[in-house]
Parts: structure tokens; sequence; C-alpha cells
């Protein structure tokens, strides 16, 4: 992808198409999921860190496994900011990723 374009107004086009490689679609930081199960907040303004290894190792469904707040929070919010590069979006809470 960086090879062809670094972004482009193909793709995605409600938030701006491909993103520019570590761009953030603009609903990113105002994001609040409807199914957001973590307690903490969607902190929409944190670094992302995409070298650090995708937190999930195998299929996990958290709108029916998420139940211990103390266990889970951290891995859900690892989900969103560790590991991908965001693409793009159709619209804030439906991101284009790639792990």
């Amino acid at each position: 992808m960086t090879e062809i374009a670094n972004g482009t107004d193909d793709g995605p086009p409600d938030e701006g198409g491909l993103l520019p490689l570590g761009e953030k679609p603009d609903g990113w930081a105002l994001w609040e999921a409807d199914c957001w199960m973590s307690p903490e907040p969607f902190d929409g303004a944190a670094v992302r860190l995409p070298g650090r290894p995708f937190p999930l190792a195998e299929e996990w469904q958290w709108e029916y496994e998420y139940y211990d707040h103390t266990r889970h929070s951290s891995l859900l919010h690892q989900t969103y900011q560790h590991g991908s590069v965001l693409l793009g979006s159709d619209r804030p809470g439906e991101y284009w990723t790639r792990w």
C-alpha cells in the first residue's frame, strides 16, 4: 500500500478514503462505541503503537465473553491501539484495519 500511495481518496468515503500511514480517521478521537464494554472510556487521543504485537492470538467475541473488567478492560483497549494499522473508516465505530 505505501508503495502505491500514502493515502488516497479511494476507499471508505465517509472519513477521507485510504488514510496516510499513521493517520487516524476524524471520528477516531470522538468515537463512543455503542457496545464499548470497558468501564474506562475509549481514549481516541492515545498514541497508537502499531509496532507492538496485536494482543489477540485467537478469536475473542467480547460481546459474549466480557465479564471481568480487571482482566478484560486493558485487553479491549489494546485491540484498538496495538499491532494494527488504521486504513480508513466507513463511519465512527467501523474501522478498516490491518494487523
